[in-house]
């Protein structure tokens, strides 16, 4: 909903020689690393006018919910009050 990507995509390098399959949560993850992630991971279909706060609040809690362990992701109940909440840590 975010990305507007599928959950498995196929990723090409740079320079187009290389096609790889990749994670979407994986591929979040490590634009997240970079300074300019959130443009590089919104849809573009979902056009320039949209709450940032908001979204990287999205974000967080999504990844949250897809953590590989199954004892750290939060409940449901927490996850409404994060969205509700409207701050989180975004790292």
């Amino acid at each position: 909903m975010i990305s507007g990507k599928t959950p498995t995509m196929d990723i090409e390098t740079v320079d187009g020689t290389e096609l790889h399959n990749e994670r979407l949560v994986t591929w979040v993850r490590e634009r997240k690393k970079s300074v300019s992630w959130m443009e590089q991971i919104v849809d573009p279909a979902i056009g320039p006018n949209y709450d940032v706060k908001k979204m990287e609040i999205l974000v967080a809690v999504a990844l949250d919910c897809v953590e590989e362990d199954k004892d750290v992701r939060p409940a449901m109940k927490h996850v409404v009050e994060m969205l509700q909440s409207n701050e989180i840590d975004v790292q």
